[in-house]
């Protein structure tokens, strides 16, 4: 409830310069990471000592993690690039979003800033980010008026090549399943190791997370159980829940998804009319909550909201698409002028 208060207090307050802040925000954030990324891969201690001496919380069970705010540094994951959030993917999923606003507001144009974005989207090697971008590639090329087909042609037996070659697409989704059907099976002997070490909580991945609610929900799933689930199933107590869009089903159901993604829609559609539009949208969103809990951000529910403060009119862009055409026009008339009066004389 506090998210979403907090999404609508954001949306309230800057009514239609609310998308604009998110893409700049995200934008200043991406060209922060790409400042701090090429010294993190040269000297990454470096970049630890910087977070360590501001002191903010460390992240308990880490300690080669830190945060200063408009950066973080993981150990764990020194060749990727984690942004100002907490680790790679979920700054890929703020990319791809970011990406997505931007494209709305500079009406699909590859400027410096959506490089910027995309350039920084890359660097953070996450299967998810990645999966998100291409959708991204595919909405833009379609609204440039690319045809599907030729791009299907092309793009599929690079993409098959790229997935096979690449450590973290294709091979790490099968190991990611494979360790998930692991996990599962062995859920119960998992808790009680956890519970005994101390170790927190137990951390299944994107396949585990969805299959363990499909188990014990099934079609409650469409309704929701409660926003604190977790904590009334006792199998749950102890477990991360890493998939998206399940955890959202099993808060909010299906149908409360449908009705975020209708209000998403809304925003969208103000601004790319076609259905087919629509669905890579909704797409790049299912895709990138598989991976991370997005669903659940402060910036995602403020697409409840979004839609009554945001539009091409709100912006203006009508007032600037007239005076533009009249400009067009007038250009236009201007040898026929010149013609008339050679006529006359």
């Amino acid at each position: 409830m506090k998210r979403i208060l907090f999404a609508f207090l954001y949306c309230a307050v800057l009514k239609e310069k609310a998308v604009e802040y998110f893409a700049k925000i995200i934008i200043h954030g991406a060209i922060v990471s790409l400042f701090f990324y090429p010294l993190q891969l040269i000297n990454g201690p470096l970049v630890f000592s910087i977070g360590s001496a501001i002191h903010l919380p460390p992240r308990v069970g880490n300690p080669e993690y830190t945060n200063f705010l408009i950066f973080t540094y993981d150990g764990g994951h020194h060749i990727r690039n984690c942004g100002f959030a907490w680790e790679p993917g979920a700054w890929g999923c703020y990319i791809v979003m970011g990406l997505l606003l931007h494209f709305l507001l500079n009406r699909f144009k590859m400027d410096k800033h959506a490089w910027i974005l995309v350039i920084s989207g890359i660097t953070t090697l996450s299967t998810t980010a990645y999966l998100g971008l291409l959708c991204i590639f595919l909405l833009y090329y379609r609204v440039h008026g690319g045809k599907l087909l030729p791009f299907l042609v092309i793009a599929v037996p690079i993409l098959a090549v790229v997935a096979t070659q690449l450590p973290f697409l294709l091979d790490k989704i099968e190991k990611t399943y494979s360790g998930d059907m692991h996990d599962i099976s062995s859920l119960d002997e998992l808790a009680g190791w956890y519970d005994k070490t101390g170790e927190g909580e137990i951390h299944l991945n994107r396949f585990g997370s969805a299959i363990i609610l499909w188990n014990l929900f099934r079609w409650k799933l469409i309704w929701g159980i409660s926003n604190g689930y977790q904590g009334v199933t006792p199998v749950l107590h102890n477990v991360n829940i890493s998939n998206g869009d399940v955890d959202f089903f099993a808060k909010f159901g299906v149908v409360g998804f449908i009705y975020l993604m209708h209000k998403y829609i809304l925003l969208l559609k103000s601004f790319i009319h076609k259905n087919e539009y629509m669905i890579y949208c909704v797409l790049i969103v299912v895709v990138l909550a598989f991976g991370e809990p997005m669903l659940i951000f402060n910036f995602t529910m403020a697409f409840l909201f979004l839609y009554h403060y945001v539009s091409p009119e709100t912006l203006g862009w009508n007032d600037e698409e007239e005076d533009d055409e009249e400009e067009e026009t007038e250009t236009e008339d201007i040898p026929y002028q010149k013609l008339s009066l050679k006529n006359s004389n």
